[in-house]
C-alpha cells in the first residue's frame, strides 16, 4: 500500500507553515543520519545546515508579518543581529572545501547562537 506522505504531514500540521518547517528540518536530519554510512562507503560526505533567521525573502517577510517574533528571536540571539545570506553561502564554500574533507553526519547550527539561547530559557 502506497502511503502519501504529503497527506499524513498535512493532516498533523493543519495548514501551519511553521510547525511544517520544523517537521521538514526533522525530516532532513534524520536523512543525515540515516545515510552518513552509505555515503561514507562510497566516498561521499553527507551534511546539512540549519539557519537561523536569514534575511532572505522569506525572512524579510517573516520580520513584516511579525515583527514582535522577530524582535523577540533577535534579542534572545547572543550576536545580537539577523543573519546574512552570506552567513549561510561562507559555511557551504567551507563545507564543500577540502578543509571541511572529514566532516560527516552533522548538522551546522547557523543561527548566531539563538538556539541556545532559547534551549536555556524556555526550561
Amino acid at each position: 500500500m502506497k502511503i502519501d506522505s504529503l497527506s499524513v504531514i498535512k493532516a498533523v500540521v493543519k495548514d501551519d507553515s511553521s510547525l511544517m518547517y520544523n517537521y521538514t528540518k526533522r525530516g532532513v536530519l534524520l536523512l543525515v543520519k540515516e545515510n552518513v554510512m552509505r555515503f561514507g562507503k562510497k566516498g561521499s560526505r553527507i551534511n546539512s545546515i540549519s539557519p537561523g533567521v536569514i534575511m532572505t525573502q522569506m525572512g524579510l517577510k517573516a520580520a513584516e508579518e511579525h515583527p514582535e517574533k522577530i524582535n523577540q528571536l533577535l534579542q534572545m540571539t547572543p550576536l545580537n543581529r539577523t543573519g546574512e545570506p552570506d552567513d549561510i553561502a561562507d559555511v557551504i564554500k567551507f563545507m564543500v572545501s577540502q578543509e571541511a574533507r572529514f566532516i560527516s553526519g552533522t548538522d551546522i547550527l547557523v543561527d548566531g547562537g539563538v538556539l541556545e539561547s532559547i534551549l536555556k530559557y524556555s526550561f
